[in-house]
């Protein structure tokens, strides 16, 4: 549990929802994740944000590098003594390819099973075109470089410049840029010839400059490794989605920066943890499970990664060619995919699906199977989905919340909390019948549930709303029979 204290955050764990234990933070650490397994005890988080100014390979900060965020720099602790004492634990990033830039963004999630621990990390990889056509002898190594694949063919278009020139010029290739508007149609859907037209305008306005150069270099020439081509042909294929269609992942822009970034999982223990694998896309949601360790990673495709270790991964894709026809599995709006949430004593993993028409779904998923259908609710009211959900060894647990109601049904409870032993067989309650508190959707209250199932128990921790103002928390606890 995580409770805000004015500027701080306390935490607090519990293993009968009765009694709680408050764990002791790193001094001057702000925590993102926290997990304890056992006697080990791991946040990741960050200390007090400092202004950076990040510089690309040539100690310039380039107007033909790609956008970089400043993020805090997130860190690792472990502890095996109840967080009386913390151990940083080192990211060991490795020496990294050549001529690639990584942007580190942040850590996504925080996964830890016995002495095992893993952290997915979400970067953006680009190539350094200034190092690459330097050490190709393509270009002097004092001038900066930036180059644009050409959809129709293999050739690159190269713009080289002084460094001193870019305050020069930089308001020039600002106006140039901001026709990026005039690319993107009234609907978000980049047309293909209005994004080839953008880039001809902003190649010939930053040629016509001077004290800037064209080149045009064929990918051959470059003589690229596996893993440059790889981060070029992202790049490539980014370009041509955005010319079809809109993005497939959940974008961290509109312009689909999140299909086209890297998870990269680090793996390992209090020693130290260091890269295992590189998935492609976003992750979604991960969880440990009985078996090991789960990521559902989203894209340009979807996919569930496993691993019984941290450092050996398998990717299942899922689409919707593999499942009921009944259930929706769009790659379009992941929030309607399926979405990997908890798992039970048999190491069942439990989902959570959108039926056609708007019907809520929980799936079930065997690692290295694509996911099945287990239930198809229907009967709980227009508009709701599953806003919510846990699983863990006493079963499942999710919350249905209404997002939009027809006149003769608008003064019903907004949110239905639901319980299941099995997956099968569920039992609903409003938020009245169950916390004895009104959830009036257009009155003056709402209420927000989240939920967390223990061994023998679940817990639902509310918070009701009133006013556009946040009332104190309120925690409920439900014993689950050892008879059932």
């Amino acid at each position: 549990m995580r409770v805000g204290d004015g500027a701080a955050r306390r935490y607090f764990v519990t293993s009968d929802g009765t009694t709680w234990t408050e764990l002791p933070m790193p001094e001057d650490i702000r925590a993102a994740f926290v997990r304890v397994s056992g006697g080990t005890w791991v946040i990741v988080g960050y200390g007090p944000q400092e202004e950076m100014e990040r510089e690309d390979a040539n100690g310039a900060a380039s107007i033909l590098s790609p956008l970089i965020l400043d993020v805090p720099e997130h860190r690792v602790f472990a502890s095996d003594d109840d967080g009386a004492r913390w151990t940083e634990v080192e990211l060991d990033v490795g020496p990294g390819t050549p001529h690639v830039t990584e942007v580190f963004l942040y850590p996504s999630a925080l996964l830890v099973s016995g002495e095992c621990i893993v952290v997915p990390v979400i970067l953006s990889r680009y190539l350094d075109w200034s190092s690459l056509l330097s050490d190709r002898g393509l270009m002097a190594d004092d001038r900066l470089a930036g180059c644009w694949q050409r959809t129709e063919d293999s050739v690159l278009q190269c713009l080289v410049l002084d460094p001193d020139l870019e305050d020069e010029i930089a308001s020039e290739v600002e106006e140039a840029l901001l026709n990026l508007f005039a690319a993107v149609d009234s609907d978000d859907v980049v047309n293909i010839n209005d994004l080839d037209a953008l880039g001809r305008t902003v190649f010939e306005v930053l040629d016509e400059l001077p004290g800037v150069a064209s080149l045009e270099v064929a990918v051959d020439e470059l003589d690229l490794t596996e893993d440059q081509q790889a981060v070029l042909m992202a790049h490539v294929a980014q370009i041509e989605m955005l010319a079809e269609e809109s993005p497939t992942g959940f974008g961290f822009y509109r312009l689909g920066f999140a299909d086209f970034v890297t998870t990269r999982i680090f793996a390992g223990g209090r020693s130290g943890l260091t890269p295992s694998a590189d998935l492609q896309g976003w992750p979604y949601s991960s969880l440990t499970t009985p078996g090991g360790f789960l990521l559902h990673v989203v894209g340009t495709t979807s996919a569930i990664a496993h691993s019984p270790d941290g450092r050996h991964w398998h990717k299942t894709h899922i689409g919707a060619s593999q499942l009921s026809f009944a259930v929706t599995f769009t790659l379009f709006e992941p929030f309607t995919t399926l979405q990997p949430l908890g798992g039970v004593a048999d190491g069942t993993v439990w989902g959570r699906a959108w039926a056609d028409g708007g019907g809520l779904a929980i799936t079930t998923l065997r690692i290295g199977e694509a996911p099945r259908i287990e239930r198809v609710f229907e009967g709980l009211g227009p508009g709701r989905r599953l806003e919510d959900m846990a699983a863990g060894p006493a079963g499942l647990a999710t919350v249905a919340t209404r997002h939009w109601v027809d006149e003769a049904d608008q003064y019903n409870d907004r949110t239905l909390v639901g319980w299941s032993a099995d997956g099968a067989q569920w039992g609903w309650q409003s938020t009245a019948e169950a916390f004895g508190i009104t959830d009036e959707y257009l009155g003056e209250k709402a209420v927000a549930v989240e939920l967390a199932v223990g061994a023998d128990f679940v817990l639902a921790l509310m918070e009701d709303n009133q006013d556009f103002t946040s009332y104190p928390l309120r925690w409920f606890i439900a014993p689950i029979p050892s008879q059932r």
